[in-house]
């Protein structure tokens, strides 16, 4: 791991939370243990913690509030969400909300441990903004398989732009029709934020909009049209890194 990562564990079995920070400390991290979500919101307050990792369910908050107020007031910071529950109907919840990766306990170390060099020192933030809750599941999910990104998601314009006021994205992965506005239009706004912004369309209704031809004629702009390979925009998302 390069740059020393500060990680907040969030999780009322203090067994557990222990074995998870003696690990990552050795690992070359910084981490400390909170053992509610009241408490967790308290520590990262004063800023400076690079990744929080919270178990669902838990006395007070549980997992899932815990992760969409962490979104509210800290966009920027990731969230790798822990259960024991994996038929947990929250699961749908934390997928929903943005959670970075949802992992079934016991946790593969591994697996954790290659999340927290991801996080430690990424290549590339990529933002996503597709209103199916499935197919943002599975793309940001793709986007895992890609080293040293980290995926972003966003169900609405609205939920994009409080993401790209905190975060210097290099990818915009957005749909054309977006339940709260024009994903073109938001495109073109976030290119004037950041000009080096490479963005990919997706849509299911190419002819639809009659400004996507003229757009995608300037260099940057990419499309893809429903349904499309994953592979397919992993090999746009290699290439513009």
């Amino acid at each position: 791991m390069g740059n020393e990562l500060v990680v907040l564990i969030i999780d009322d079995n203090m067994d557990l939370a222990s074995n998870l920070q003696e690990i990552l400390q050795d690992e070359g991290a910084r981490v400390e243990i909170a053992q509610d979500g009241y408490e967790a919101l308290d520590k990262l307050a004063p800023g400076g913690f690079d990744l929080v990792i919270t178990d669902i369910r838990m006395p007070g908050m549980n997992g899932v509030e815990v992760l969409k107020a962490v979104h509210e007031r800290w966009p920027r910071l990731p969230v790798i969400v822990m259960t024991a529950y994996s038929a947990d109907a929250i699961l749908e919840e934390a997928y929903t909300a943005g959670a970075l990766d949802v992992l079934s306990k016991p946790v593969d170390i591994k697996h954790v441990i290659g999340l927290v060099e991801r996080v430690s020192e990424p290549s590339a933030s990529v933002l996503l903004v597709e209103d199916d809750r499935d197919l943002r599941v599975n793309l940001a999910e793709a986007l895992l398989e890609i080293a040293k990104v980290v995926p972003h998601t966003a169900a609405t314009a609205a939920d994009a732009r409080r993401l790209a006021a905190a975060i210097g994205f290099r990818v915009a992965i957005i749909d054309v029709r977006l339940p709260d506005g024009d994903g073109v239009a938001l495109a073109c706004e976030l290119k004037q934020r950041h000009q080096a912004l490479e963005v990919i369309y997706i849509t299911g209704f190419a002819g639809g909009h009659s400004d996507l031809d003229e757009v995608l004629r300037a260099p940057q702009m990419h499309l893809l049209e429903k349904p499309f390979q994953p592979a397919r925009l992993l090999e746009l998302v290699r290439s513009a890194m």
